[in-house]
């Protein structure tokens, strides 16, 4: 993990082989979760399913307060990589993987990472600029968690079936969802060693590659998935439309609330794009 990938490699190689490490490793674990699911449902015993679809949630709940620390750490840190301030990143590394006891084959390889005690060490506002990256990823899994759980509790009142259906396919949408989630978080130890080394048209590249290949990656998992079943974000909008949508359609509302979720995001985050990202991007 040298500087020449973040400096000097094509974008598509630095990019690429910085994320397909972060997406191989979320899809395993969700796909060693799907293995339990698979051997329980032989059973035929659909209340079983249920039981372990009810405890999905524990399961992006884990991944929320890693990528608190993760997530937040690899941004900054690879600002103060790509700033020249390689002793300050190192110092930082400890704190973050130690909280969340990591990604330590990495640390073993990587000169700018360090997980021994003596290198630690917080100077005033560090630990703001972690969380201001940290937190916002990892709220994502935490209203994932909270997704799941009021989809399992709107369902209750349809049986252990309609929570044992739901379960399994909530199952195969993560597999898609970890996909690109690793695509676009996988990229952000390049993206912030660019922003910190000041070079904004190899940002742009950057950006653009990474707007292409995961908006890429998701038109064709979705249409695959949309091909293959006709059954499909979370958080406060996912809240809103999940009671609505229930009240409305009942059992088929609460199917389809993703998918009412899904759209109102992509609507949020394009305007969030065009009002805070875009204008930065063009500033010189």
């Amino acid at each position: 993990m040298s500087n020449e990938l973040f400096e000097k490699a094509p974008i598509r190689t630095a990019y690429l082989k910085l994320a397909i490490p972060v997406v191989l490793s979320m899809v395993v674990s969700l796909v060693y979760s799907m293995v339990d699911t698979y051997f329980i449902a032989l059973t035929g015993n659909t209340a079983l399913i249920a039981g372990v679809s009810i405890c999905a949630p524990l399961f992006t709940l884990f991944l929320a307060f890693g990528d608190m620390f993760a997530l937040g750490g690899t941004s900054y840190i690879s600002r103060l990589l790509g700033a020249g301030k390689g002793e300050d990143g190192k110092r930082l590394s400890v704190f973050c993987l130690y909280g969340s006891v990591a990604f330590w084959f990495i640390a073993a390889k990587c000169d700018g990472l360090s997980v021994d005690p003596r290198d630690f060490g917080l100077k005033e506002g560090e630990l703001a600029k972690i969380f201001a990256v940290g937190l916002p990823a990892s709220v994502t899994n935490f209203t994932q968690t909270l997704g799941i759980t009021l989809t399992n509790r709107a369902l209750s009142a349809y049986g252990s079936d309609s929570i044992a259906v739901m379960g399994i396919v909530i199952k195969i949408v993560n597999i898609v969802m970890l996909i690109i989630v690793g695509l676009a978080f996988g990229g952000q130890p390049l993206t912030g060693y660019i922003y910190g080394s000041g070079k904004k048209e190899r940002l742009r590249k950057v950006l653009s590659f990474a707007y292409r290949i995961v908006a890429g990656t998701a038109a064709v998992l979705a249409t695959v998935v949309a091909l293959l079943a006709p059954l499909c974000r979370q958080g406060v909008v996912y809240a809103a439309v999940i009671a609505a949508f229930s009240a409305l359609f009942g059992y088929m509302g609460v199917v389809s609330a993703q998918l009412g979720s899904d759209v109102i995001s992509v609507v949020i985050a394009a305007v969030l794009f065009w009002m805070v990202i875009k204008p930065e991007l063009a500033s010189n």
